[in-house]
């Protein structure tokens, strides 16, 4: 997974694909005429673009929260408006380049996705007593956007480890938790946790590496695959942009597209790259000491 900030929206726009389906969604630009050329490169029939009451949304979501109580018995009995946190989903996808936050893979053209609680706000699994984080429920910062394979049944749910000692049960108390998940909007270089292998695999640096992997379900079997196949089409893409531009420009662009995340997996091809390059740097650095060795004979 790629880090990413949270940016708020200011446009709300419908358009509507070639098959005519209309659609309503908040989303970011710089201008109005931004976002509409934006769209248009993507294949939308643009509609109405107008501007955006973001701290109106803010507002309803401190309004809503005060609505819901601490729960004094089973907190799936607690009451949260899924309409208006799904109101950022669009949003959010689009922060994330299309993608699921945790697995990094595109499936908008066969599901819809989901508006994903990292801290969960209907209890904690294994936790029979904690409410859950339902404080949190309208809080953009633990929202992400995830494909239904990791957050849903099986997977990332309401699962939510935590460093002993240091769960959270009020507001006031988050700052201190230490969750044993990683999160793209905190954790700023998700390879110090996970390394991904040619192969597809992917292996824990830590244990909140493998906590992730474990809840995430990265290493289904066919997130390996997928992740293969786009290692490999790199790879070939690489050899040719080296024999065009040379090699240090070709690994600059790689790394800078990988670093925004705009390919699926970006991660995975990250950390593949990293290995690709320390072990040209390794052999490179053994050729020089025989060269240099050869040299004092």
């Amino acid at each position: 997974m790629i880090s990413r900030q949270f940016v708020a929206p200011n446009f709300v726009v419908e358009a509507s694909e070639e098959d005519g389906k209309r659609w309503k969604w908040v989303t970011r630009g710089s201008s109005k005429e931004d976002v509409v050329v934006r769209l248009e490169e993507e294949e939308w029939i643009v509609h109405t673009v107008e501007p955006y009451d973001f701290q109106g949304w803010l507002q309803q979501s401190a309004s809503l929260l005060q609505g819901v109580q601490h729960p004094q018995g089973n907190a799936h009995e607690l009451d949260f408006d899924a309409k208006h946190y799904g109101k950022l989903k669009h949003h959010l996808f689009e922060l994330f380049e299309g993608k699921c936050a945790y697995c990094e893979g595109e499936g908008a053209h066969v599901a819809s996705g989901d508006v994903e609680h990292f801290r969960p706000k209907r209890g904690v699994k294994g936790e029979p007593d904690h409410p859950g984080y339902y404080w949190l429920a309208y809080d953009v910062q633990n929202l992400l956007p995830s494909c239904e394979r990791c957050n849903r049944a099986g997977a990332k749910m309401n699962h939510f480890p935590v460093e002993a000692g240091t769960r959270a049960t009020a507001p006031e108390e988050v700052e201190d938790e230490r969750p044993l998940l990683l999160n793209p909007y905190l954790d700023r270089n998700p390879l110090e946790h996970l390394k991904f292998l040619k192969s597809g695999k992917v292996v824990g640096r830590t244990e909140k590496g493998d906590r992730s992997i474990g809840i995430y379900r990265l290493q289904r079997r066919e997130l390996k695959r997928k992740r293969e196949e786009k290692i490999g089409e790199a790879e070939r893409e690489l050899n040719v942009a080296i024999t065009h531009k040379g090699l240090d420009r070709a690994i600059s662009d790689l790394i800078e597209e990988l670093k925004l995340g705009r390919r699926e997996y970006s991660a995975a091809l990250l950390s593949v790259l990293a290995d690709w390059l320390e072990q040209q740097q390794n052999g490179i650095a053994r050729a020089l000491r025989r060269l240099r060795s050869d040299g004092a004979e």
